[in-house]
């Protein structure tokens, strides 16, 4: 499937001459049949497609006619997003993939590509120190110790 998907976005680049901004499924150009009452598609354009349908119906047939499993478009989309936040370092970087897939908002992608499942969170969390022996946690507690005895003067609360 990646060999397809790559022969087909260099087709879009280099033959086509599609540009960054420009879809990576573009929809088909539809035109009137010379002398006749029909329409034809022969060609694509460098534009969205109105609808989704016409797409998955088109990619669809092409993955059956190359014997291979149907993945529908927004499948590229969350491999293409997992990869990139993956490489991510800092919160500059997280931006950056947001913004670069159309969300204003950095929530927007972690809401809707962000899921972990559950052994990725089990990993995750195994990995983290909360034996209270950091340095930084420390400092931490005296800050929150200090900040409850100013706003809770009274309180049972407990660090």
């Amino acid at each position: 499937m990646l060999q397809y998907f790559t022969e087909w976005f260099k087709y879009l680049k280099q033959e086509k001459l599609f540009g960054n901004s420009d879809p990576v499924f573009p929809r088909n150009k539809v035109e009137q049949a010379e002398n006749s009452k029909t329409f034809v598609s022969n060609s694509i354009e460098p534009y969205f497609w109105q609808s989704i349908t016409s797409m998955r119906n088109i990619l669809k047939e092409r993955f059956k006619n190359a014997e291979i499993p149907y993945f529908p478009p927004h499948s590229f989309r969350h491999l293409a997003i997992s990869i990139a936040t993956k490489k991510c370092k800092n919160a500059e970087e997280l931006k950056a993939v947001s913004q670069i897939f159309g969300h204003e908002n950095i929530g927007t992608t972690f809401q809707t590509y962000g899921t972990l499942n559950n052994s990725k969170v089990k990993d995750i969390i195994s990995l983290m120190n909360f034996s209270g022996n950091d340095e930084d946690d420390s400092d931490l507690r005296a800050k929150l110790k200090a900040l409850l005895a100013n706003d809770q003067k009274g309180s049972n609360f407990s660090i």
